[in-house]
């Protein structure tokens, strides 16, 4: 005749430790807002650093970049917005917006509109992306591998999304494919995170 009570007090027990359990929490979602319809977003930095046994492959770096701008003029078209990409090597860019490329995203020059402000102007964009990988294959393995791309608002000079990645391949297609997507995840560029809300 316990065996009932048995039972409702087993059932008691899981019910108070399942309302002990605390949901995971969501990602909270970031709403990007765009002077135009054109949704314009510079590419401001794309640098490789591939090493094959501590020693830099120039070769490597050349056609991962090709890969990724690749893979993101994709995203691009998918997700409705404009990737522009900077090319420091033309002539027509002067020393002061020069100087603006390479620079960490997280530098004082960016944070203080020093260019954020000269971009900004220049490309009449709204967002500026930083990609960057610095990996070694093979042995030694030198440092840790990693890969990171950020999102810039230009307006304010303010990191409105970061990813950092430690694995990833980028000597094949398919590899940089998978490389890219993971830096990409949870990343407001993407077509249900595109409203267009402009700014007040």
């Amino acid at each position: 005749m316990r065996l009932p009570f048995v039972r409702l007090g087993f059932s008691y027990v899981l019910l108070v430790l399942a309302s002990c359990v605390t949901a995971p929490p969501q990602q909270q979602t970031i709403t990007l807002e765009w002077s135009s319809t054109d949704r314009f977003v510079v590419l401001v930095q794309s640098t490789f650093d591939l090493k094959e046994g501590g020693e830099r492959r120039p070769d490597w770096n050349k056609t991962a970049r090709l890969r990724a701008l690749g893979h993101l003029k994709v995203r691009a078209a998918e997700s409705g917005f404009t990737l522009i990409v900077t090319d420091p090597s033309v002539d027509e860019i002067d020393s002061l917006y020069g100087s603006c490329l390479g620079v960490d995203p997280i530098s004082y020059a960016w944070q203080s509109h020093a260019c954020a402000d000269v971009v900004r102007e220049h490309y009449r964009a709204d967002y500026a992306l930083f990609l960057s990988a610095e990996i070694s294959y093979g042995t030694p393995v030198l440092g840790t591998p990693s890969s990171s791309l950020s999102l810039i608002d230009l307006r304010n000079g303010k990191m409105v999304w970061s990813n950092k990645n430690g694995d990833g391949d980028w000597r094949d297609d398919r590899s940089a494919q998978t490389a890219m997507q993971n830096l990409l995840a949870g990343s407001p560029l993407r077509k249900s995170a595109l409203p267009l809300r402009m700014p007040l």
